[in-house]
Protein backbone atom coordinates (compact mmCIF):
# COMPACT_ATOMS: atom_id res chain seq x y z
CA UNK A 1 0.00 0.00 0.00
CA UNK A 2 1.40 3.39 -1.15
CA UNK A 3 1.48 5.66 1.93
CA UNK A 4 -0.70 8.80 1.55
CA UNK A 5 1.00 12.60 1.21
CA UNK A 6 0.02 13.78 4.37
CA UNK A 7 1.53 10.56 6.07
CA UNK A 8 4.84 11.01 4.64
CA UNK A 9 4.59 14.60 5.48
CA UNK A 10 3.77 14.07 9.50
CA UNK A 11 6.95 11.41 8.99
CA UNK A 12 9.67 13.91 7.33
CA UNK A 13 7.92 16.80 9.59
CA UNK A 14 8.74 14.23 13.03
CA UNK A 15 11.89 13.44 11.99
CA UNK A 16 13.10 16.95 11.99
CA UNK A 17 12.71 17.19 16.17
CA UNK A 18 16.05 15.31 15.93
CA UNK A 19 18.90 17.76 15.83
CA UNK A 20 21.52 17.41 13.18
CA UNK A 21 24.22 16.93 15.38
CA UNK A 22 22.84 13.14 16.79
CA UNK A 23 22.73 11.72 13.13
CA UNK A 24 24.94 9.32 11.44
CA UNK A 25 25.37 9.00 7.50
CA UNK A 26 26.26 5.49 7.06
CA UNK A 27 23.25 4.34 4.95
CA UNK A 28 23.58 4.09 0.87
CA UNK A 29 20.58 4.29 -1.47
CA UNK A 30 20.86 0.51 -1.81
CA UNK A 31 20.29 -0.16 1.75
CA UNK A 32 17.70 2.24 2.04
CA UNK A 33 15.81 0.42 -0.59
CA UNK A 34 16.59 -3.40 0.55
CA UNK A 35 16.83 -3.29 4.70
CA UNK A 36 13.90 -0.29 4.72
CA UNK A 37 11.48 -0.45 2.15
CA UNK A 38 11.64 2.53 0.65
CA UNK A 39 11.72 2.68 -3.27
CA UNK A 40 12.97 5.39 -5.31
CA UNK A 41 9.42 7.44 -5.82
CA UNK A 42 9.10 7.98 -2.29
CA UNK A 43 12.59 8.51 -1.68
CA UNK A 44 11.99 11.41 -3.91
CA UNK A 45 9.65 12.64 -2.20
CA UNK A 46 10.88 12.43 1.28
CA UNK A 47 13.86 14.44 0.23
CA UNK A 48 11.76 17.22 -1.39
CA UNK A 49 10.14 17.62 2.38
CA UNK A 50 13.89 17.57 3.85
CA UNK A 51 15.11 13.83 4.54
CA UNK A 52 18.26 14.86 6.12
CA UNK A 53 20.70 13.40 4.08
CA UNK A 54 24.58 14.05 3.40
CA UNK A 55 26.79 13.69 -0.30
CA UNK A 56 29.49 11.50 0.02
CA UNK A 57 31.59 10.99 -2.42
CA UNK A 58 28.79 12.34 -4.58
CA UNK A 59 26.53 9.24 -2.93
CA UNK A 60 23.21 10.73 -0.95
CA UNK A 61 23.82 9.13 2.44
CA UNK A 62 21.08 8.57 5.38
CA UNK A 63 20.86 8.01 9.37
CA UNK A 64 19.88 4.35 9.96
CA UNK A 65 17.33 5.78 12.70
CA UNK A 66 15.96 7.99 10.48
CA UNK A 67 14.81 5.40 7.93
CA UNK A 68 13.58 2.77 10.46
CA UNK A 69 11.43 5.64 12.01
CA UNK A 70 9.94 6.21 8.27
CA UNK A 71 9.37 2.75 8.08
CA UNK A 72 7.51 2.16 10.95
CA UNK A 73 5.46 5.67 10.70
CA UNK A 74 4.58 4.51 6.44
CA UNK A 75 4.33 1.00 7.75
CA UNK A 76 6.90 -0.21 5.22
CA UNK A 77 7.39 -4.29 4.85
CA UNK A 78 11.11 -3.46 6.57
CA UNK A 79 12.83 -5.22 9.06
CA UNK A 80 12.19 -2.73 12.15
CA UNK A 81 7.96 -2.86 11.07
CA UNK A 82 8.53 -7.08 10.71
CA UNK A 83 9.79 -6.82 14.36
CA UNK A 84 7.11 -4.48 15.54
CA UNK A 85 4.58 -7.43 14.05
CA UNK A 86 6.20 -9.65 15.67
CA UNK A 87 5.98 -7.82 19.10
CA UNK A 88 2.27 -7.96 18.82
CA UNK A 89 1.88 -11.84 17.57
CA UNK A 90 3.15 -12.55 20.98
CA UNK A 91 0.65 -10.71 22.73
CA UNK A 92 -2.12 -12.18 20.30
CA UNK A 93 -0.61 -15.47 20.94
CA UNK A 94 -0.30 -15.32 24.55
CA UNK A 95 -4.30 -14.20 24.56
CA UNK A 96 -5.29 -17.07 22.24
CA UNK A 97 -3.07 -20.00 23.86
CA UNK A 98 -2.51 -19.10 27.65
CA UNK A 99 0.68 -20.03 29.28
CA UNK A 100 3.17 -20.78 26.82
CA UNK A 101 6.75 -22.50 27.66
CA UNK A 102 9.26 -21.96 25.71
CA UNK A 103 13.08 -23.12 25.66
CA UNK A 104 15.60 -20.15 26.71
CA UNK A 105 18.93 -21.34 25.05
CA UNK A 106 22.00 -18.74 26.62
CA UNK A 107 25.31 -19.14 25.17
CA UNK A 108 28.33 -16.90 26.56
CA UNK A 109 31.81 -15.65 24.97
CA UNK A 110 35.17 -16.00 26.79
CA UNK A 111 35.91 -11.87 27.30
CA UNK A 112 39.54 -13.02 26.99
CA UNK A 113 40.07 -15.63 24.47
CA UNK A 114 44.08 -16.63 24.59
CA UNK A 115 44.18 -16.38 28.02
CA UNK A 116 46.52 -19.69 30.51
CA UNK A 117 43.84 -21.92 31.81
CA UNK A 118 40.98 -23.21 31.02
CA UNK A 119 37.32 -20.87 30.71
CA UNK A 120 35.33 -20.83 34.05
CA UNK A 121 31.73 -19.80 33.37
CA UNK A 122 29.40 -19.74 36.22
CA UNK A 123 25.47 -19.14 35.54
CA UNK A 124 23.46 -17.01 38.04
CA UNK A 125 20.08 -19.03 38.16
CA UNK A 126 18.69 -16.67 40.34
CA UNK A 127 17.96 -14.36 37.38
CA UNK A 128 15.84 -16.56 36.12
CA UNK A 129 13.58 -16.91 38.68
CA UNK A 130 11.05 -14.96 37.15
CA UNK A 131 9.62 -17.32 34.99
CA UNK A 132 12.37 -20.68 34.58
CA UNK A 133 10.32 -23.89 34.86
CA UNK A 134 12.27 -27.11 36.07
CA UNK A 135 16.36 -27.13 36.36
CA UNK A 136 19.04 -25.45 34.05
CA UNK A 137 20.81 -27.47 31.43
CA UNK A 138 24.07 -27.50 31.28
CA UNK A 139 25.38 -28.30 27.49
CA UNK A 140 29.18 -27.24 28.01
CA UNK A 141 30.86 -24.99 29.72
CA UNK A 142 29.26 -21.86 28.36
CA UNK A 143 26.10 -22.65 27.02
CA UNK A 144 22.82 -23.16 28.83
CA UNK A 145 18.60 -24.08 28.47
CA UNK A 146 16.13 -23.17 30.40
CA UNK A 147 12.28 -23.95 30.04
CA UNK A 148 10.60 -20.33 30.16
CA UNK A 149 7.00 -20.62 31.46
CA UNK A 150 5.59 -17.09 30.39
CA UNK A 151 2.12 -16.15 31.59
CA UNK A 152 -0.28 -13.50 30.64
CA UNK A 153 -2.90 -11.64 32.66
CA UNK A 154 -6.14 -10.19 31.46
CA UNK A 155 -5.72 -7.25 34.27
CA UNK A 156 -6.21 -3.45 34.06
CA UNK A 157 -5.06 -1.61 36.47
CA UNK A 158 -7.82 0.59 36.36
CA UNK A 159 -8.55 4.29 38.05
CA UNK A 160 -5.40 4.51 39.67
CA UNK A 161 -2.88 4.04 36.05
CA UNK A 162 -5.39 7.01 34.62
CA UNK A 163 -3.05 9.65 34.77
CA UNK A 164 0.13 7.23 33.72
CA UNK A 165 -2.56 6.48 30.69
CA UNK A 166 -2.83 10.03 30.08
CA UNK A 167 0.65 10.79 30.07
CA UNK A 168 1.17 8.33 27.53
CA UNK A 169 -1.16 9.17 25.23
CA UNK A 170 0.84 12.46 24.60
CA UNK A 171 3.99 10.84 23.86
CA UNK A 172 4.97 10.33 20.31
CA UNK A 173 7.04 7.66 19.73
CA UNK A 174 9.98 7.68 18.04
CA UNK A 175 13.42 5.50 17.45
CA UNK A 176 16.20 7.97 19.13
CA UNK A 177 20.02 7.89 19.48
CA UNK A 178 21.00 6.60 22.51
CA UNK A 179 22.04 9.74 24.21
CA UNK A 180 18.46 11.16 23.95
CA UNK A 181 16.98 8.22 25.25
CA UNK A 182 17.52 9.51 29.04
CA UNK A 183 17.21 13.14 27.90
CA UNK A 184 14.03 14.19 29.47
CA UNK A 185 14.87 17.73 28.43
CA UNK A 186 14.49 16.47 24.55
CA UNK A 187 10.97 15.61 25.10
CA UNK A 188 9.75 18.17 26.88
CA UNK A 189 11.09 19.79 23.78
CA UNK A 190 10.09 17.40 21.07
CA UNK A 191 7.18 15.19 22.76
CA UNK A 192 9.03 12.25 21.29
CA UNK A 193 10.53 9.03 23.12
CA UNK A 194 11.65 5.73 22.86
CA UNK A 195 10.57 2.92 25.23
CA UNK A 196 13.41 3.94 27.86
CA UNK A 197 12.51 7.91 27.53
CA UNK A 198 9.53 7.01 27.95
CA UNK A 199 9.36 5.39 30.83
CA UNK A 200 11.41 7.95 32.44
CA UNK A 201 9.14 10.31 31.93
CA UNK A 202 6.21 8.47 33.07
CA UNK A 203 8.26 7.76 36.43
CA UNK A 204 8.24 11.74 36.78
CA UNK A 205 4.86 11.95 36.58
CA UNK A 206 4.28 8.87 39.00
CA UNK A 207 6.24 10.86 41.47
CA UNK A 208 4.64 14.16 40.60
CA UNK A 209 1.19 11.97 41.34
CA UNK A 210 2.17 10.76 44.50
CA UNK A 211 1.38 6.97 42.43
CA UNK A 212 3.49 4.18 43.22
CA UNK A 213 4.96 3.45 40.33
CA UNK A 214 9.06 3.34 38.55
CA UNK A 215 10.44 2.66 35.37
CA UNK A 216 11.98 -1.12 34.47
CA UNK A 217 14.44 -2.41 32.10
CA UNK A 218 15.05 -5.66 30.95
CA UNK A 219 13.45 -7.96 28.06
CA UNK A 220 10.32 -8.34 26.29
CA UNK A 221 10.08 -11.84 25.93
CA UNK A 222 10.00 -12.24 22.02
CA UNK A 223 11.06 -15.12 19.70
CA UNK A 224 13.74 -16.10 18.50
CA UNK A 225 15.38 -13.40 20.01
CA UNK A 226 14.52 -11.58 23.72
CA UNK A 227 14.30 -7.55 22.82
CA UNK A 228 15.56 -4.72 25.33
CA UNK A 229 12.93 -3.12 26.28
CA UNK A 230 11.92 -0.56 28.86
CA UNK A 231 8.21 -0.27 30.97
CA UNK A 232 6.80 0.82 34.17
CA UNK A 233 5.78 -0.76 37.38
CA UNK A 234 2.97 0.31 39.46
CA UNK A 235 2.42 -1.09 43.28
CA UNK A 236 -1.59 -1.91 43.63
CA UNK A 237 -2.41 -3.92 47.02
CA UNK A 238 1.57 -4.83 47.81
CA UNK A 239 1.96 -6.72 44.32
CA UNK A 240 3.81 -5.12 41.40
CA UNK A 241 2.90 -5.01 38.29
CA UNK A 242 4.63 -4.68 34.93
CA UNK A 243 2.56 -2.18 32.27
CA UNK A 244 3.75 -0.52 29.18
CA UNK A 245 1.14 2.16 28.04
CA UNK A 246 3.19 4.33 25.74
CA UNK A 247 4.64 1.05 23.66
CA UNK A 248 0.60 -0.68 23.87
CA UNK A 249 -0.78 2.56 22.23
CA UNK A 250 2.25 2.83 19.81
CA UNK A 251 1.45 -0.90 18.77
CA UNK A 252 -2.33 -0.46 18.57
CA UNK A 253 -1.57 3.22 16.72
CA UNK A 254 0.10 1.42 13.99
CA UNK A 255 -2.63 -1.06 13.72
CA UNK A 256 -0.51 -4.03 15.17
CA UNK A 257 -3.31 -4.88 17.93
CA UNK A 258 -6.62 -4.09 19.04
CA UNK A 259 -7.09 -1.35 21.50
CA UNK A 260 -9.89 -3.40 22.72
CA UNK A 261 -8.12 -6.60 23.47
CA UNK A 262 -4.85 -4.51 24.47
CA UNK A 263 -6.08 -1.58 26.26
CA UNK A 264 -3.17 0.61 27.69
CA UNK A 265 -4.09 0.01 31.26
CA UNK A 266 -3.35 -3.83 30.96
CA UNK A 267 -0.59 -5.55 32.70
CA UNK A 268 2.23 -7.01 30.86
CA UNK A 269 3.34 -9.61 33.68
CA UNK A 270 4.83 -12.58 32.42
CA UNK A 271 5.78 -10.67 29.21
CA UNK A 272 8.95 -8.60 30.56
CA UNK A 273 11.74 -10.24 32.19
CA UNK A 274 13.30 -7.58 34.09
CA UNK A 275 17.25 -7.86 33.93
CA UNK A 276 20.10 -4.90 33.66
CA UNK A 277 22.15 -6.83 31.13
CA UNK A 278 22.06 -10.30 29.94
CA UNK A 279 26.11 -10.20 30.84
CA UNK A 280 24.21 -10.45 34.33
CA UNK A 281 23.38 -14.01 33.54
CA UNK A 282 26.78 -15.55 33.72
CA UNK A 283 30.36 -14.65 34.74
CA UNK A 284 33.65 -15.46 33.54
CA UNK A 285 36.33 -15.62 36.29
CA UNK A 286 33.91 -13.25 38.30
CA UNK A 287 34.15 -10.66 35.58
CA UNK A 288 30.77 -10.62 33.33
CA UNK A 289 30.71 -12.55 29.87
CA UNK A 290 29.03 -11.45 26.47
CA UNK A 291 26.05 -13.30 26.67
CA UNK A 292 23.62 -14.36 23.81
CA UNK A 293 19.65 -15.63 24.34
CA UNK A 294 17.42 -17.37 21.97
CA UNK A 295 14.05 -18.57 22.41
CA UNK A 296 12.60 -21.56 20.29
CA UNK A 297 10.20 -20.40 17.72
CA UNK A 298 7.78 -23.47 18.17
CA UNK A 299 6.10 -22.86 21.77
CA UNK A 300 4.24 -25.50 23.86
CA UNK A 301 0.98 -24.14 25.11
CA UNK A 302 -0.48 -25.98 28.95
CA UNK A 303 -3.67 -24.85 30.19
CA UNK A 304 -2.84 -22.49 33.02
Amino acid sequence: MTPADDEITRAVAKLLRVPDRWRDFQINHHRVTKGYRIGAALLEKLLDLGLPHRSVAGERMFDSLDLQNVSLDLRLPSFVWMGMRSWGRMLEEMDRRGRLVMSVRITARCPEPGHPGQCQFAFDTRKLADFAVGSLTKHNAQSYSVQASVTGTPLCLGSVFEPIVKAAGEMTYHILPEPLGSDLTFFTDSGLADCHLGSLHLATVARQQEIPLRSATGYYIARPYPVRHAWVELEVNGERHAADPFFLRALSGWGIISPDQWPADRCLDGLLWKLDSAEQLISHRDSPAETSIMISSAPVSVKP
